[in-house]
């Protein structure tokens, strides 16, 4: 009989691709309370929600909050933050809460933390923010995944780097390893694939570098300085797997309303459209669906009066480019798996990145039309991956977003140039569930059943016509106890025998 051999193939669609400039600004409603500046907030769900800050730098603060819908473009007032009116403090959401705390009230930096429950419409006072007993202000923070963090600011006695987590599993905070930069306050912050990026700023003088932090190795890499200028007082979100950072302010620029987009896959920055009609700085900003807003902040006019104007950032300006990146596997054995594909498309060079499902961290590959695979895959398991194309390797690059997520498992992944029928099973031993992996030649009648070491039939498994090619099921521990196992694999006359132990 003629070998036949079969591909899992996943072919992805043309991607959309971002062009260099630009994205658009629409204005929407007003903020809904007073004009201001530093103020703070977060995302929880499909709602943004800002509140505190201060209107001229002097005595006078705010401890109001509003919640924004974009999809109504209306805020809503909701109950005041539980602690001291104030300004230049740090937000940010994990789950379904809030959380809100540092900051200044005009007399000392604070360290009070809090936190927002929007079902409830009700604040919680947690634990200190970490670090020294006379808190901070303009410090940045973030979260990944469930913890949060808090770092770099302005102390009782002059700028900070150090960093800190916070667990609200058990509400408690723990020191982690300080910002990469030299101290600083006014930085800016985004998160991207579960990595923090921290950048710009002041310390004496304005700064431009960048920085990641990654929570699993809790480490800094310096990455690419923004090219916007070296500024303090920005702002940031990310839009999918690109962070985006403008407006703000430097001594050698003055006020702007620039914005940047960032890329880690490349590590290059882009520019997009410039946000609004005036420059500002202390602006607030986050994303929500695929948009970023950004709003309120101080006109660079004297005597830098607060501003109330909000605005929706989207990336649009897209073409076409057919960038088809075909997947199969070509190989696959007990105890490794490889992945290639191939790219139909001539591009200067494309980045995939996998993970196994459930995993917070992915694997990110750079390749070229040399560099087509990925080794070491493990056997019987699923994977998620996606690709994102790149037409330049210079700025400004063009590249594709992220392709939607697909999930390939390796246990459907053919063997090499199948010579005959064959039978695997993984992992053997196995305890809950096992996988199981047979190929056949042309069409065939196939049986497989399970039978105990006496001979006694537990069972069965296949019983039809079944195509050529690579084929899988699940053996489930139900109805077994721990022993020896017959699994007897038979294709029209062929019969393979397989021992099968459960732990």
């Amino acid at each position: 009989m003629k070998s036949k051999s079969i591909f899992l193939t996943v072919l992805l669609a043309c991607c959309s691709m971002l062009l260099a400039a630009q994205g658009t600004w629409t204005q929407k409603a007003d903020y809904g309370g007073f004009a201001r500046l530093a103020a703070a907030g977060f995302t929880i769900g499909e709602k943004g929600y800002v509140g505190i800050g201060t209107p001229t730098w002097d005595d006078q603060y705010y401890k109001d909050f509003w919640e924004f819908d974009p999809a109504t473009n209306v805020w809503t007032q909701k109950a005041d933050f539980g602690g001291t009116a104030r300004a230049f403090a740090v937000g940010f959401s994990i789950g379904d809460y809030g959380y809100l705390g540092t900051g200044t009230d005009h007399t000392a930096a604070l360290r009070d933390f809090w936190q927002y429950d929007p079902s409830a419409n009700i604040w919680t006072q947690k634990a200190d923010a970490g670090g020294t007993t006379d808190g901070r202000w303009s410090a940045v923070g973030f979260s990944i995944g469930n913890k949060g963090y808090i770092g770099t600011g302005d102390k009782q006695y002059g700028h900070s780097k150090d960093f800190w987590e916070y667990d609200p599993a058990n509400d408690s905070w723990t020191r982690k390893s300080d910002f990469g930069g030299v101290d600083r306050q006014f930085a800016a912050a985004f998160v991207i694939d579960g990595k923090g990026y921290v950048g710009t700023g002041y310390n004496g003088s304005h700064l431009n570098d960048l920085w990641e932090y990654n929570p699993v190795t809790d480490k800094w890499i310096q990455k690419a300085n923004f090219p916007g200028g070296s500024r303090g007082g920005a702002v940031a979100f990310a839009i999918d797997s690109l962070g985006y950072l403008g407006t703000g302010y430097g001594y050698s620029i003055g006020f702007m309303n620039d914005f940047w987009s960032y890329d880690p896959a490349t590590n290059l920055w882009t520019q997009k459209a410039a946000m609004g009609e005036i420059a500002r700085d202390l602006a607030v900003g986050f994303s929500i669906n695929g948009k970023g807003y950004v709003g309120t902040g101080q006109m660079p006019n004297y005597p830098y009066p607060p501003m109330e104007d909000f605005w929706q950032y989207t990336p649009v300006g897209t073409t076409t480019c057919a960038v088809p990146v075909s997947l199969h596997a070509v190989k696959i054995t007990t105890s490794t798996a490889k992945l290639d594909w191939d790219d139909v498309s001539g591009t200067a060079g494309y980045g995939i990145r996998y993970k196994i499902v459930g995993d917070k961290e992915w694997t990110l590959k750079t390749a070229t039309t040399s560099a087509k695979k990925i080794e070491g895959l493990q056997p019987g398991t699923e994977y998620v991956w996606s690709v994102r194309t790149y037409c330049s390797f210079t700025p400004p690059a063009v590249t594709s977003a992220w392709s939607p997520n697909q999930s390939f498992t390796t246990a459907a992944l053919r063997l090499e140039t199948p010579v005959s029928n064959s039978l695997d099973v993984y992992p053997n031993p196995f305890q809950q569930s096992a996988t199981i992996t047979y190929s056949t030649m042309d069409d065939a009648s196939v049986q497989m059943a399970l039978y105990d070491i006496s001979g006694k039939l537990m069972k069965t498994l296949v019983n039809a016509n079944v195509s050529s090619g690579m084929h899988t099921l699940s053996l489930s521990s139900e109805g077994l106890s721990q022993g020896i196992y017959l699994l007897k694999f038979q294709v029209n006359d062929e019969l393979i025998v397989k021992k099968v132990v459960m732990e």
